[in-house]
């Protein structure tokens, strides 16, 4: 089974979601930017890399983690609170 790109670079920082320092010393932050531009939300503090592949990382403060293509939330974690506010519908609460 072939791995993605966000899976590749998982590997490479030994899936430690708070390692950010590759064993050669390279940054999370310039290995990703190597494969795609970041988006970055000020805001929330939290960069996404969408990779060709459409996998994502996402990396907010010290850590990071498997992301969605279409928020800042981190898979490990969850969708945060803002963002199920900002999705949820009338008719998601029924």
């Amino acid at each position: 089974m072939t791995m993605t790109i966000a899976e590749t670079i998982a590997k490479r920082f030994r899936d430690n979601h708070w390692c950010c320092t590759d064993a050669a010393g390279h940054q999370l932050a310039d290995v990703c930017s190597e494969y795609a531009a970041p988006d970055q939300d000020w805001e929330l503090e939290a960069t996404r890399w969408t990779f060709e592949d459409l996998s994502v990382i996402t990396a907010s403060g010290p850590e990071w983690d498997f992301g969605y293509p279409d928020c800042f939330c981190m898979r490990g974690w969850g969708h945060t609170e803002e963002c199920r506010r900002s999705s949820v519908t009338d008719e998601d609460d029924k």
